[in-house]
């Protein structure tokens, strides 16, 4: 399959799962790290999803969202996308249409937080399940704090290498090295001081009771909300095993829409409840908020990045304007989520 059309390849895939034959093959908007087409069938219409994949990235995404969705909807979790059928060598997906709009902060309420949080209680009653098991670790798994800090670490060694031959991308580099990393080295050290003084080994890993079924990059931006006031999440390319903490983390870091902080002491002992040792977690919880606020924020600087530009690239060409242009709004969002960080460590 080419990047330009999919249709040969769709279209069988149609046919294996009995869609009938294609009326119509649109590309789709909102496709972020991928390419997404609807396709419109006499009776359905569904999404084809091409992942992006390359030699510096070859995580298994079509494999990980695939699996993932099938789990749920094999166990009746169906507010999700259902995976139809996948061609792994063309890096393809069909999965049914879910209807909804792009969520924004004025529709997070008490009603979305109850549904969010009963959506991990549904996949996560299922952990002893045997198709449970055999789900693989999430994408950038945790299960020590160690783990955590070193995952930080790597990217922003990577963010260390920024190609600063561009304007954008020399302001870029100089606020990773004046700003960011020494922010980032002080906040590593205190977190390790503080585990240790709560008697916490950092490479101590949680059993596989304390962990639990995520979705990974878990939030508000990886969601719709249907007409019925329904959330319906999306993009399960990285879930897995993972630590509940990881979970607490990306949620209330994501910078798309963000989740009021107000939300984060009942969330956090919903998802604390879900552990056998809910004290244990909702600790990892506190001393991580800050880990993954930086880790979003390296995530917001990954335009600077090749992997990335090229990810972008894929899901939709820009004009190197453009990609300017979405560079300086990066590293704005970046400074405005470092003095979000700055402010918050001043407070304990």
């Amino acid at each position: 399959m080419t990047q330009s059309d999919p249709r040969d390849v769709a279209e069988s895939l149609a046919r294996s799962c009995n869609l009938g034959k294609v009326e119509h093959i649109e590309e789709m908007d909102g496709g972020g790290n991928n390419r997404l087409f609807r396709m419109v069938f006499k009776n359905q219409t569904v999404v084809l999803k091409h992942y992006f994949s390359d030699q510096a990235d070859k995580r298994d995404r079509l494999g990980k969202e695939f699996s993932f969705l099938q789990f749920a909807w094999g166990h009746k979790i169906d507010i999700l996308p259902q995976p139809l059928a996948k061609d792994p060598d063309a890096n393809i997906a069909l999965y049914t249409m879910v209807e909804g709009r792009v969520m924004t902060p004025d529709d997070i309420t008490d009603d979305i937080m109850s549904q969010t949080h009963a959506f991990i209680a549904s996949l996560n009653a299922l952990r002893t399940k045997k198709d449970a098991t055999d789900l693989s670790a999430g994408s950038e798994s945790c299960f020590s704090l160690s783990d955590h800090l070193t995952t930080v670490d790597q990217r922003m060694e990577r963010l260390s290498t920024i190609d600063d031959k561009s304007p954008e991308g020399a302001e870029a580099r100089q606020f990773v090295a004046d700003e960011l990393i020494p922010f980032w080295k002080a906040l590593s050290k205190s977190t390790r001081e503080a585990a240790t003084n709560a008697g916490i080994v950092l490479s101590g890993a949680i059993s596989m009771a304390d962990r639990c079924l995520s979705p990974s990059d878990f939030g508000f931006h990886n969601a719709l909300l249907d007409q019925d006031g329904t959330v319906r999440f999306l993009d399960f390319e990285y879930a897995g095993w993972d630590d509940p903490a990881k979970l607490v983390g990306d949620f209330f870091n994501q910078v798309a829409v963000p989740v009021p902080h107000s939300y984060l002491d009942g969330f956090t002992d919903a998802i604390a409840a879900l552990t056998p040792n809910p004290d244990a977690t909702k600790t990892r919880v506190k001393l991580l908020l800050p880990i993954y606020g930086c880790k979003w924020l390296c995530i917001i600087l990954g335009d600077f990045l090749p992997v990335a530009t090229r990810r972008r690239q894929f899901a939709a060409a820009k004009s190197p304007d453009e990609t300017a242009q979405r560079q300086k709004d990066q590293l704005a969002k970046a400074r405005r989520k470092l003095d979000v960080l700055h402010k918050a460590m001043a407070l304990e």
